[in-house]
């Protein structure tokens, strides 16, 4: 069972390559990671990101902005979290930072603001669970505000404003 999953695996792989531009293949690398990452293979998700990574950094300019700039904070979060969940407390800090300053620079269209509020928010609240972790409180206590501030609303991601507000309890 698991040799043909594998088969099937690497055959989806290698359609991608051959046929998907360097954004969807960044899209799709990325999706496999959240795969291996629900399956608890942070080691494995890592490698798939940075991959995903590599191909969202081929996308060309000014092409798929929305796609490559979902993929690029969505891939830095994704290592932040996994990262985290390996123990690896100082380079999960510094993805998240990674990840604040790329949506905070990322050039993106004026109808996507909420967009860019939205994963700045979910960003900040991941990085508090972080500075949680690592017994920095004042700073997971100023990240978690934060998240709250800018998702706490209609539209943007209330339920990670809410994990905030739980984690702010702990």
């Amino acid at each position: 069972k698991y040799a043909a999953a594998f088969r099937a695996y690497h055959k989806g792989h290698n359609y991608v390559l051959a046929k998907l531009s360097p954004c969807q293949q960044s899209y799709f690398v990325h999706h496999l990671s959240l795969i291996r990452y629900r399956q608890r293979d942070y080691q494995g998700a890592a490698v798939l990101i940075r991959q995903a990574l590599d191909y969202n950094n081929r996308c060309a300019p000014g092409k798929d902005g929305l796609e490559k700039f979902s993929v690029e904070q969505g891939a830095l979060n994704s290592l932040m979290l996994t990262y985290h969940k390996l123990g690896k407390l100082d380079s999960a800090s510094s993805y998240g930072f990674r990840a604040l300053e790329y949506i905070k620079d990322a050039q993106l269209a004026p109808g996507d603001s909420v967009y860019r509020t939205t994963a700045m928010g979910v960003v900040l609240g991941n990085l508090g669970g972080v500075k949680l972790s690592q017994g920095e409180l004042q700073k997971a206590e100023v990240f978690l505000k934060r998240s709250i501030a800018l998702n706490d609303r209609a539209g943007y991601a209330v339920d990670e404003a809410d994990n905030g507000r739980d984690a702010r309890h702990l």
